[in-house]
C-alpha cells in the first residue's frame, strides 16, 4: 500500500486566477439509484398521491374537479374504492 503526499504551497494573498461563480439557478443534476422494489413502488405510490392532490386542489371546474377527487381516492385506496356506475 503507498501513500503519497502532496504539498501545495498555499499564499493566502495571491490572488486567484479562477473567475468568480456566476450565481443564478441551481443547476439540476439527473442521478439514477437503485432501491428495494417495496421503497420503489412506495415512491411510484406517493408521487401519484401527490400529483393528484395538487391536480384537485387547482381544479376550478366542478366537474373536473369530482373526476380529480376521484383519481385521488383511486390512489390512495387503490384501483377498485370506486366503483363504476354502470349507467354512467
Amino acid at each position: 500500500m503507498r501513500t503519497t503526499v502532496v504539498y501545495v504551497n498555499y499564499n493566502p494573498g495571491m490572488e486567484s486566477l479562477r473567475k468568480p461563480a456566476v450565481r443564478g439557478k441551481a443547476a439540476t443534476v439527473r442521478q439514477s439509484v437503485t432501491m428495494p422494489v417495496v421503497l420503489a413502488r412506495e415512491v411510484k405510490a406517493r408521487a401519484k398521491l401527490t400529483g393528484a392532490y395538487q391536480q384537485f386542489m387547482a381544479e376550478g371546474d366542478p366537474a373536473k374537479r369530482s373526476e380529480a377527487g376521484e383519481d385521488l381516492i383511486r390512489s390512495i385506496f387503490g384501483s377498485a374504492a370506486i366503483a363504476v356506475d354502470p349507467l354512467r
